[in-house]
């Protein structure tokens, strides 16, 4: 929801201005979900689809200069995930493994 606030929100503006960019942020998982985040996945597979409805709408309905984008970015390690992808000694655990494939 927060997405879609921010860009209704600001998107009145922009037609106002007939110009500018929204910067969605998306993840890789919204593309190819990983096991053990299901509602994740669907939420940025949510943001990924949003974003590329609302590119169409306003460049139908109110300008072609209004650019709808969204950033996927990649897995990263993080001190959330850490457990999750190295073991103790720093090899890669079998999902560690399965991501970098």
């Amino acid at each position: 929801m927060g997405t879609m606030l921010a860009c209704q929100v600001f998107g009145k503006e922009m037609v106002k201005q007939k110009s500018e960019s929204i910067v969605n942020i998306a993840a890789i998982t919204g593309h190819r979900p990983l096991t053990r985040a299901p509602a994740y996945a669907a939420a940025k597979a949510a943001v990924i689809n949003f974003t590329q409805w609302l590119s169409v709408d306003f460049a139908q309905n109110h300008s072609d200069k209004i650019r709808v984008n969204a950033i996927a970015r990649r897995f990263c390690a993080t001190e959330q995930n850490r457990y999750l992808l190295f073991e103790q000694d720093g090899t890669l655990t079998r999902r560690g493994q399965t991501i970098l494939r």
